[in-house]
């Protein structure tokens, strides 16, 4: 008999706290699973978080597979608790604020976060020219992945210093405070015991 079922996939934040879920779509037969498709779909800020569950459930249900995932629902909500501040719902909606600085200045900002199905969470960072509030030229990016467990201030401070190296402007301390923040909601005792675990098991 298959099964057609919803998986997690990952839990993506960007640069502006739009969240977009991304599911994978499986058919399961005897134990082998094949993947179908991905089912995206999206929270901004100014979203209502049940809405948004309800109207995943029902596109779910149209196309065939089993409800959306406990964890997928714990994490959005978990995210969204997170990065929709009245602050963000506020900058949102009034569109992005014209920048004030003058000069030219390399800047290192957060572009997004993935929160992936074992509690790993990978950072992209934007990294740029900027010129009187302008970005100059294609941006490149620097990629890093702190786990459940590890020390994330550390981690992140590693990377301060990576990018200074580099010769790259400095990680905003905004963002770094929203990188941890994420880490602090996501990487609770009963993830970091499950991550350990599943490593522990796969090197054994």
């Amino acid at each position: 008999m298959i099964t057609l079922e919803a998986r997690y996939g990952r839990i993506v934040s960007q640069k502006d706290a739009t969240i977009i879920v991304r599911l994978n779509c499986l058919a399961v037969e005897d134990g082998n699973v094949t993947l179908l498709e991905h089912c995206d779909f999206k929270m901004v800020p100014t979203d209502n978080l049940a809405t948004v569950l309800s109207e995943a459930e029902a596109r779910l249900a149209t196309m065939g597979y089993s409800s959306l995932p406990a964890q997928v629902s714990d994490g959005l909500e978990t995210l969204s608790t997170i990065e929709h501040t009245a602050q963000v719902i506020q900058e949102y909606r009034d569109g992005p604020s014209p920048s004030a600085h003058e000069g030219i200045k390399k800047e290192c900002c957060f572009s997004q976060v993935d929160i992936l199905p074992d509690g790993q969470i990978a950072v992209r960072l934007r990294k740029c020219l900027v010129v009187n509030g302008e970005i100059k030229g294609e941006p490149g990016y620097h990629r890093f992945v702190i786990v459940p467990g590890e020390n994330h201030a550390s981690r992140i401070g590693g990377i301060v210093e990576h990018l200074d190296q580099m010769g790259c402007g400095p990680i905003l301390a905004d963002d770094i405070a929203r990188i941890t923040r994420i880490c602090e909601g996501f990487h609770t005792a009963t993830v970091i015991e499950a991550y350990i675990a599943a490593v522990a098991a796969r090197d054994s």
